[in-house]
């Protein structure tokens, strides 16, 4: 999945902690339909975005860290968490990161045993694994730790009222920081010094995720923008006007994929900004329309030929990546959290339901859509 992973800020809830998880080959609670969904059952009453590593899901939440096996329904291990883990969980070789607004820890992936931890001054931001660093925000400080063993290697104090919300991503021998305060910065990898910095307040207010496509660093503003920035210097190479807030965007292949809540789909090249497609969702005017969607609060994902966006209403729509068409399109069923997984190849889908169930459904029951809509 691309770094996006949950890549949103996610606002959390404190729950009691559980007093007992198990850890092990624990058979899961399976059940097949004839719909072919398979479902198992987290300790999670709130499952965030989960990481698909292989054929082993790790899911956190409000209580428990797990890893599943997809494909026999059995829990691998399960660890209770400090506090809530609002962040989808980032994997970097054999190390699994674990983190949400007050905790982080470390664990080795086979197993879920703590390599090391840390708690938040403040907040934690989403995280970015670097250069086998792991790069973090806390309030309006950036921390720089080594992965292996926790050590703070460098440490970096923003201007302003910053809070940083975001995670930063990593160029060359340089990190690129967007604080909450509209300032850019450019940090040195290895020792956390600016390179340089600009302040775009007045364009910005605020960036939002962070990619690197192309040599562009490419962003959501918070005032209905989407900008291709020079990672150089900061100078602005390109934006556009999506007339309402972008969410989170995706990039893949060169192309900036990404919703906007005026009821379209945007592909836009990452270089130059210029719009590849776009693929009407609702008319406001007429929001009823057969073949309309649903708002998108869902990251969307994709692999090689298509993306896969889940709707607020809990259809699965799959859209072709070249041509922005419909494809087909699926009713889940099921009161949906905001994410879909799809596995390697797109052949299945995992899903998370309000309830805390996991969901595995066969790509199979894609269907093309009774109604397509069009501009």
């Amino acid at each position: 999945m691309h770094n996006n992973n949950w890549r949103n800020l996610a606002a959390a809830l404190a729950v009691a902690i559980a007093s007992l998880f198990f850890v092990g080959n624990v058979e899961a609670q399976v059940a097949e339909t004839t719909s072919h969904q398979i479902s198992w059952q987290s300790a999670n009453p709130n499952i965030y975005p989960p990481a698909l590593d292989g054929e082993t899901l790790f899911v956190n939440g409000q209580r428990a860290i797990e890893a599943w096996d997809t494909t026999t329904g059995k829990l691998r291990w399960s660890h209770a968490l400090k506090s809530p883990a609002v962040f989808q969980p980032r994997i970097a070789d054999e190390l699994l990161v674990v983190s949400g607004r007050h905790d982080i820890s470390i664990r080795d992936k086979q197993n879920g045993k703590i390599r090391w931890t840390l708690s938040a001054q403040r907040e934690f931001s989403v995280p970015l694994i670097y250069q086998e660093m792991l790069v973090i925000g806390d309030g309006d400080l950036l921390k720089a730790m080594s992965l292996n063993d926790g050590t703070q290697l460098w440490q970096f104090k923003t201007s302003g009222n910053a809070r940083i919300g975001y995670a930063p991503v990593g160029y060359g021998e340089n990190i690129l920081l967007a604080a909450g305060n509209g300032v850019l910065y450019s940090l040195t990898v290895n020792n956390g010094k600016v390179n340089w910095q600009v302040d775009r307040y007045n364009d910005w207010q605020y960036l939002r995720q962070l990619d690197i496509s192309n040599g562009v660093l490419v962003a959501g503003g918070y005032h209905d923008e989407m900008f291709g920035i020079d990672p150089d210097n900061g100078n602005i190479k390109w934006r556009f006007v999506a007339g309402n807030f972008i969410n989170s965007e995706l990039v893949s292949d060169g192309v900036v994929y990404f919703w906007s809540p005026t009821g379209w789909i945007y592909a836009l090249n990452s270089t130059d900004g210029k719009q590849r497609w776009r693929h009407r969702t609702i008319n406001w005017s007429n929001p009823g329309y057969p073949g309309s969607w649903s708002s998108i609060m869902a990251e969307i994902e994709a692999d090689d030929d298509y993306l896969y966006i889940l709707a607020m209403d809990d259809v699965l729509h799959k859209l072709d990546k070249r041509s922005g068409e419909e494809v087909a399109c699926f009713t889940i069923g099921h009161d949906l959290r905001p994410f879909v997984i799809p596995s390697p190849g797109g052949q299945e889908f995992i899903f998370g339901t309000k309830m805390g169930e996991l969901i595995k459904r066969p790509a199979s029951e894609l269907k093309r859509c009774r109604f397509i809509f069009r501009e």
